[in-house]
């Protein structure tokens, strides 16, 4: 699965995966879910409140996380 959520950029699920590490290291997501056990399986941009939100098979839940910290996480991710 791959999302474009700005134009000519494209983000693959194991990609996703790892930005939400980094966003777990950095305590932007709540503490029941940790990306280094469970993995995201679906995902979409929701713009009209400006968060992304994943979906986690394994724990049957979403997890949110807003425009910024997840373009921060990205940043960080695309310098390693």
């Amino acid at each position: 699965m791959t999302m474009e959520f700005v134009h000519g950029l494209d983000i693959q699920l194991n990609e996703i995966n790892q930005i939400l590490k980094i966003a777990y290291l950095k305590n932007y997501l709540e503490d029941s879910y940790n990306p280094f056990f469970y993995k995201c399986n679906t995902f979409k941009y929701i713009s009209k409140e400006k968060k992304f939100e994943f979906y986690i098979s394994d724990l049957d839940k979403h997890i949110n996380l807003e425009i910024n910290k997840f373009i921060e996480c990205y940043t960080i991710y695309i310098k390693k």
